[in-house]
């Protein structure tokens, strides 16, 4: 098509320089040469929640959990990953149109439909949570007609999700729903339980000054591919050998524990 366009505008320009034959064959094979992919072997793209402790920059430089697991990775593979920090929608987002390879988040049925799981990095505790001496919660039951601050994007079981006897508000990232269950906005808050103490923590809300926390259900966070991912398989083959093998020497657990535990 395009290398039609300037056959013709060779033939209908009179006076006017003419293109060599050597100038078309190259225009030629510019234009038909295959697209180059999106991703060469060996590349990957990826992007995480830009959320302390999972991943912030402090003095330039990017820190957390999810950059501490990528130089991890690194090291164990030998990849190279050109990763983002960014709000959990947008990651979110970014995996759903393919604009990063992979991330590593909460698995769930909604993110099943536009995400691959390749491997898991590891589980944690949901837990929904109130201040000692406000609501009490023992069961499931006691929920309902409760509100909760839920973080934006979040995915915390189909039951809890979907059920709309909980009265749910939304806010970004837990250090916001920290504060708003320690200002009285909100009855409770859900999440990762290790990620919801930290952030209270940090308000000065000890653990002693909240309630006993109701069990949802264990989570576990999974490396998923975008399904419109182009990366090679065996690059793919290379990232779960070494993930499979941080999890083992127990890497990813010292990795948590060092941002999680004082």
């Amino acid at each position: 098509m395009l290398q039609q366009f300037f056959l013709s505008k060779a033939r209908t320009v009179p006076g006017k320089l003419k293109l060599s034959a050597a100038v078309l064959v190259s225009l030629f094979i510019l234009v038909s040469a295959p697209a180059r992919p999106d991703t060469l072997p060996g590349e990957l793209r990826a992007s995480f929640i830009a959320q302390p402790p999972w991943g912030m920059v402090e003095d330039g430089r990017r820190t957390g959990i999810f950059p501490d697991m990528v130089r991890a990775i690194e090291a164990a593979s030998g990849l190279s990953i050109d990763y983002k920090l960014r709000p959990l929608t947008r990651v979110t987002l970014n995996l759903k149109n393919g604009e990063t390879d992979f991330t590593i988040l909460f698995r769930s049925n909604r993110r099943d439909a536009y995400a691959l799981p390749l491997v898991k990095a590891f589980e944690s505790e949901i837990i929904v949570v109130a201040l000692k001496g406000g609501v009490r919660l023992s069961r499931y039951d006691d929920l309902k007609g409760l509100t909760v601050v839920v973080p934006l994007g979040g995915d915390f079981g189909e039951r809890f999700d979907s059920d709309p006897s909980i009265i749910k508000t939304f806010a970004p990232g837990f250090l916001n729903s920290a504060r708003m269950v320690k200002r009285g906005r909100v009855q409770a808050a859900v999440g990762p339980a290790l990620a919801l103490y930290l952030e209270f923590n940090k308000l000065g809300v000890s653990r002693d000054q909240l309630g006993q926390p109701l069990l949802l259900a264990p989570k576990e966070a999974w490396l998923q591919f975008s399904k419109l991912s182009h990366v090679d398989e065996n690059v793919r083959n290379t990232l779960l050998k070494a993930v499979n093998k941080l999890r083992s020497t127990g890497e990813f657990d010292r990795i948590l524990e060092h941002h999680f535990l004082p």
